[in-house]
């Protein structure tokens, strides 16, 4: 398991990653407050998950209870690239909040919502 928790001086706001795998699955674990400082990890967590998966991710949500449009951004980039190699991201644990953040900008549906340990469809 990879964990980033960046701390601003300034700004007391924090967020997670954190990197495991179910069998062959990656699966990224976010938390807390996602804007854009978190922007390049959760980038280069999403490209190497995807590289390491066959194109296919798992986004464990339920720590996480805010993002901006830069991570709406950085969520339909690795879609994209999930696309290019028959890939999904796919993600679990989506509390209210940021499922309705994803309704609003109507790309809730780009990304499967699974249900158990295993994140199969």
């Amino acid at each position: 398991m990879t964990t980033f928790t960046p701390a601003y001086e300034d700004d007391p706001v924090t967020f997670e990653i954190a990197r495991s795998d179910e069998g062959s699955l990656p699966v990224l674990s976010l938390g807390g407050e996602m804007d854009l400082r978190a922007a390049t990890e959760l980038r280069e967590a999403l490209l190497k998950a995807l590289a390491d998966g066959g194109g296919t991710v798992l986004l464990d949500l339920k720590g996480l209870s805010f993002i901006d449009s830069t991570i709406i951004s950085v969520l339909i980039m690795a879609r994209k690239r999930a696309d290019t190699s028959a890939g999904e991201v796919r993600v679990r644990n989506v509390p209210s909040r940021i499922e309705r953040i994803l309704s609003i900008t109507g790309i809730d549906s780009l990304f499967p919502v699974v249900d158990g340990e295993a994140g199969g469809a």
